[in-house]
């Protein structure tokens, strides 16, 4: 029981990370072009965002309750980094 409860757990966490993505690529395109410290690596927050996107998506792949706990700390260090480039293209303007 407690082996099914973790993978519905999983699943669960899954799928909140999912409903996030796609707010989360329309604020890391609305940033190609401007101009934030880290800008010239803009391309890496794309790809970090679209690998996320094809982990949590995936679902002809096994996902465990550890690739939950990675991907959690993915999506927390792109949040992180998005807004302070959000922050700083705004205080720009």
């Amino acid at each position: 029981m407690v082996a099914h409860e973790l993978r519905l757990q999983t699943q669960e966490g899954r799928k909140k990370i999912a409903e996030a993505l796609p707010g989360l690529m329309t604020r890391v395109l609305a940033l190609q072009g401007k101009s934030y410290p880290g800008s010239g690596y803009h391309w890496s927050m794309l790809r970090t965002a679209g690998g996320l996107m094809f982990r949590v998506l995936n679902y002809d792949a096994a996902y465990r309750d550890t690739d939950l706990m990675v991907d959690e700390v993915i999506l927390e260090e792109l949040v992180e980094s998005l807004e302070a480039a959000e922050v700083h293209v705004r205080g720009q303007q």
